[in-house]
């Protein structure tokens, strides 16, 4: 383990971030420095992530998943460890706001498509379009944990049933939009969603 590595792990461990310096427990106790920000320890405990992920599992893309609930437990947002309605307090008023939220957010996607008709550049709207998509998906996800499901699994059930989509003839069929249209064979992703949340651990 670098050097870098353990620094961040004593500043977070220190920070109450981890119970040890080898496992993170989601929780933030007293900070030892009050000259040294809540954000800076959350800095110094995304680059544990970052660095061990790069070092010790010898790969360059961090768990984005994790991320996403790390930054609902630092925001005390819900982020049940199985499946469950329990942990949000108001489940309609919950999916309501995210509806609303969604909405709110599409909608962005009209001022991108202003600011280029306007004159912006090819990169500006690269740009924006990647943080307008980034951040339907990020608040998605993030919506995903409070209920505790398994977004990794349904997603990639979700994968193997538009791979389905194929015409009889092997075909593939659109709409005017790109939409790729089901064919004969397709197979719904809700019993795989099902059997991933029942594995997950939810109990009825």
């Amino acid at each position: 383990m670098s050097d870098k590595i353990k620094k961040a792990l004593e500043a977070a461990y220190l920070a109450g971030f981890m119970e040890s310096e080898e496992g993170y427990n989601g929780e933030v106790n007293e900070w030892p420095d009050k000259d040294v920000t809540k954000s800076n320890y959350w800095l110094a405990f995304r680059d544990i992530r970052v660095n061990t992920c790069l070092e010790e599992l010898g790969t360059t893309t961090p768990d984005v998943f994790e991320t996403i609930k790390d930054f609902n437990k630092f925001y005390g947002l819900p982020c049940p460890d199985v499946p469950t309605l329990s942990a949000v307090r108001d489940p309609d008023g919950r999916i309501h706001g995210f509806i609303k939220t969604v909405e709110d957010e599409l909608k962005e996607g009209f001022d991108i498509l202003e600011k280029y008709e306007a004159g912006g550049s090819d990169l500006e709207m690269l740009t924006d379009l990647a943080d307008y998509y980034g951040d339907i998906i990020v608040y998605a996800l993030s919506e995903a944990a409070k209920w505790g499901i398994p977004i990794e699994k349904v997603l990639q059930a979700i994968m193997e049933s538009n791979f389905s989509k194929k015409q009889a003839d092997g075909s593939t069929l659109k709409d005017v939009h790109g939409k790729v249209l089901k064919g004969p064979n397709f197979q719904p992703p809700e019993p795989a969603i099902c059997r991933s949340i029942l594995e997950a651990g939810y109990k009825p």
